[in-house]
């Protein structure tokens, strides 16, 4: 797959093909960066024995600054050109937008770029692949996961791991795991929180980079407040993912005036002057 740097010294070539001239397969000379980008998932080739032409049809994305489009093509070329690497693309360049598009292909073996025609129908999805399968999906869920991927290369390699720097305590009693976006995980739950005043019932969402286990009655996990009372994060401190030496968890935060027992496999909320009555010896404090 070729540079940035080496396609922009295409763009004169196409201005000449756009005109109706220049062969479609010679190298030409510096001009600025190319701004559409293809990215190729699958492609068939089949050999003309009389022309010598690879022919064959594909499915593809178009990425034009933060805009990315599913479509297939059709192709008639002189030279054969490969599916993409997952996060590698063809410099493009249009010859009717909508419709018709070059991408730049390396010549193995020499310096040299070809351009191939791709006839296009555009679709209003994205196409993307998810454990080895080519999936559809729309714009805003392609940009979910990108954004899920991110968010989890984040979680685990954080920049601070010291304990110290986390000085909130929190108990997981009760965990609802409901989605799993690019290895993010997503869940809601009830525990305790200890605060100035003692210990108060906190509802929550999370996002971790691992499915996290309640804690057993007692214990606590450490945590900071990125805003207090409302956004919290997560300190982990011994997993098992990637090699990673600890994670953090992204955990919005609604902190209630009583505090939360567990009853089974359940908990409930108890007022506070119960819970110093009944509960307040016990493991929880």
């Amino acid at each position: 797959m070729p540079l940035r740097s080496r396609t922009a010294l295409l763009l004169p070539l196409l201005t000449l093909l756009l005109a109706g001239c220049g062969p479609s397969h010679a190298p030409v000379a510096t001009a600025p960066p190319l701004q559409l980008q293809v990215h190729v998932f699958e492609r068939g080739a089949i050999r003309s024995r009389r022309s010598g032409y690879f022919r064959g049809e594909g499915k593809a994305n178009l990425i034009e600054g933060d805009t990315i489009k599913g479509f297939d093509f059709s192709y008639d070329c002189p030279y054969k050109f490969h599916s993409s690497d997952e996060d590698a693309f063809y410099p493009a360049q249009w010859k009717v937008e909508g419709l018709k598009i070059y991408i730049i292909t390396p010549s193995p073996g020499t310096d040299k770029e070809h351009l191939c025609e791709l006839k296009m129908l555009m679709k209003d999805f994205v196409y993307r692949r998810v454990n080895g399968k080519l999936v559809t999906m729309s714009t805003q869920e392609y940009a979910l996961r990108d954004e899920a991927r991110v968010e989890r290369a984040q979680s685990l390699a954080p920049a601070d791991l010291d304990p110290s720097h986390y000085p909130v305590s929190i108990s997981l009693l009760h965990l609802n795991w409901t989605g799993n976006v690019s290895g993010v995980h997503t869940g809601s739950g009830q525990g305790n929180i200890k605060t100035e005043t003692g210990i108060n019932a906190v509802d929550f969402s999370l996002h971790c980079p691992v499915v996290v286990q309640p804690t057993p009655d007692g214990r606590y996990l450490l945590g900071r407040w990125l805003q207090p009372g409302a956004h919290l994060q997560l300190l982990l401190r011994s997993i098992d993912v990637d090699g990673a030496p600890g994670a953090t968890c992204d955990v919005t935060t609604v902190i209630e005036p009583d505090v939360y027992v567990r009853t089974g496999t359940n908990v409930k909320a108890v007022p506070q002057e119960e819970y110093r009555k009944k509960y307040a010896s016990g493991p929880e404090q």
